[in-house]
């Protein structure tokens, strides 16, 4: 791969070999370490929108807060273990050993640090329309630059996961997009699946059918009425996106560092 092209075609392609791969059991794990994250996070600001007054509810939020930083340091450490298993699996035919799981300090140390600041900079700047999206993109860049750091690990963390992304930037900007669109679709027919599990198996729900055909109202034909049932399907969706997204972002930093 010495004089490997960096094209979104390309990625993409290697992209999805590289996650059939690994699938087995490593998707599993990027899951599971996921997506009890994903819950409280949600829940966390759920609770901040239907309290009334959350300045006399800090002890209870403050717990609820601590529960949401331990989920996430689980989902880092899951997505260090996913994107050390893609590395590994492009080095070798033998996919049954457990080694993804052992991922050095020196590695995951420095990988929370950079994470936790830029899901920092991500929350800061969620009001507006422009800038967390690029550390979304940076996030799945943090990920894949996990493996092998090289350098001082703190400096170097940061500074590898830039260098890929001014590399190959026209091609992050693309892949991006496409995952965007495949983060949309995942959702449309995540919901319209779930529309038609209930039309064809409501007999089986019983009295239970009229509360989630409520909960899973139509605003339209393709989009849920309630937000609560919007975020649960995004939730969902991000789930089904996330391994295909880690394993581009892990083919286009193995381009990157090909050619430097």
């Amino acid at each position: 791969m010495r004089n490997a092209s960096i094209s979104a075609i390309g990625i993409l392609n290697a992209s999805a070999q590289l996650t059939l791969r690994v699938a087995s059991p490593w998707m599993g794990v990027l899951w599971i370490t996921a997506l009890p994250h994903r819950l409280m996070q949600f829940y966390f600001i759920w609770q901040f929108r239907i309290l009334d007054e959350p300045h006399l509810y800090a002890g209870y939020l403050t717990r609820l807060a601590m529960f949401v930083m331990l989920t996430f340091a689980i989902s880092l450490y899951g997505r260090a273990v996913y994107v050390r298993a893609c590395h590994i699996a492009t080095h070798t035919q033998n996919d049954s050993k457990l080694n993804a799981f052992k991922v050095p300090l020196s590695d995951l140390v420095p990988y929370l640090y950079m994470a936790s600041i830029n899901e920092l900079f991500f929350y800061l700047t969620s009001f507006t329309m422009f800038m967390w999206p690029l550390f979304v993109i940076f996030g799945g860049l943090a990920a894949a630059t996990s493996y092998d750091i090289r350098g001082p690990k703190f400096l170097a963390a940061p500074f590898n996961a830039i260098k890929a992304g001014a590399a190959a930037f026209k091609a992050l900007i693309a892949i991006s997009c496409v995952f965007l669109f495949g983060q949309f679709m995942a959702l449309i027919n995540l919901f319209i699946f779930i529309i038609v599990f209930l039309v064809l198996c409501g007999p089986i729900l019983g009295p239970a059918l009229p509360r989630w055909e409520y909960i899973f109202q139509a605003e339209n034909v393709i989009f849920p009425k309630h937000p609560l049932t919007y975020a649960l399907l995004l939730i969902g969706a991000a789930q089904v996106i996330e391994p295909f997204w880690l394993a581009a972002n892990v083919d286009l930093v193995k381009r990157v560092r090909a050619r430097s």
